[in-house]
């Protein structure tokens, strides 16, 4: 991840899967030793047969691990928004296109809000 003009390494690890049913599809990540945040976040896309209607969530807990993260929990917080905003609005850009992987090829955040 960069940021204020450097780049930071952020590990985490796939903890479980979300595959109750057909409609219901996801993951969840827990942080490693060496990320800035300590918690686990869960990436969620289901499917309403009734309603034709495609839900995308996220769910995050988290708590300031590293120094750094302590010390600028004001910016902590800005980037854990920014990237919610970005997955939100890389999820929509798929969701316009017939063919999800062709569009995902050419995003980046910034032309998403343009």
């Amino acid at each position: 991840m960069r940021h204020l003009g450097f780049w930071s390494l952020n590990g985490c690890r796939v903890v479980y899967l979300l595959d109750e049913n057909e409609m219901t599809f996801g993951f969840a990540y827990g942080t490693l030793a060496n990320h800035a945040e300590l918690g686990e976040e869960i990436f969620e896309v289901s499917f309403d047969p009734a309603s034709q209607d495609v839900t995308y969530r996220i769910r995050a807990v988290s708590k300031a691990h590293a120094i750094a993260a302590r010390l600028g929990y004001p910016f902590t917080r800005f980037l854990q928004d920014r990237f919610r905003r970005d997955s939100i609005a890389a999820m929509r850009l798929i969701g316009t296109h017939a063919s999800g992987v062709s569009a995902i090829a050419g995003y980046t955040p910034e032309r998403a809000y343009r």
